[in-house]
């Protein structure tokens, strides 16, 4: 909870200021902050998606990838975010970076997901639309071996009509991801797809380098 603003209401007539009359400047206030927070919010999720754009145009598609995981956990009440390529071959998902809000150095316990419906990833990427996971039992692979994980949300990562891989982004709350912050992920997900193919061309041209 933050200060957006503050509001003095003076009357020319003398008097009481009844009931109704606070009723009405508290209701009248809250619409202003709500306003106010979600102009706060917005101007912060065109900084961040202008500041990955940056780095997308001098950068390697590595420094994008890990830009994107940071972003998608400092806009959101989520504990980290895991990106994940999709590896045709081999019909799983392959670990490609995280960021953990509060260890620098933090790696999921798995580097490698099935491409199928036991996890959130693999559900994701086979059926190609997003998920939002509200609750997750400590059972569950939806919360992709971390049982701290109470809720995620997952989008995948499109390119040309293809699934190059999924955004994974997990809270240690219940419900913790909400409306608007799913929405700011849905945003960074073709950032990250362009990452991801950029990526692959670059390995392609490296093989073809090698055998000259």
């Amino acid at each position: 909870t933050y200060i957006v603003g503050v509001c003095n209401k003076r009357d020319r007539n003398a008097g009481p200021f009844l009931a109704g009359d606070r009723m009405t400047l508290d209701n009248i206030l809250e619409l202003i902050a709500i306003g106010a927070r979600t102009s706060e919010r917005r101007r912060r999720e065109l900084d961040s998606i202008e500041q990955i754009s940056r780095i997308a145009a001098q950068d390697s598609p590595e420094a994008v990838a890990n830009a994107i995981v940071q972003q998608a956990v400092r806009l959101t009440h989520g504990r980290y975010a895991e990106l994940w390529a999709v590896n045709k071959h081999h019909a799983q998902l392959d670990f490609v970076t995280a960021f953990h809000e509060q260890q620098p150095n933090w790696l999921p316990s798995q580097t490698v997901l099935f491409l199928n419906e036991e996890t959130l990833g693999g559900y994701v990427a086979l059926h190609q639309r997003s998920h939002y996971a509200a609750t997750i039992d400590p059972k569950h692979r939806y919360g992709h071996g971390n049982p701290s994980v109470q809720s995620a949300f997952c989008v995948p990562l499109r390119f040309n009509d293809q699934t190059l891989g999924v955004l994974f982004v997990a809270s240690d709350l219940s419900d913790g991801i909400n409306r608007d912050e799913r929405r700011f992920i849905e945003q960074l997900a073709p950032h990250a797809a362009i990452a991801l193919h950029n990526a692959r061309i670059q390995t392609i041209r490296q093989q073809v380098i090698g055998f000259v």
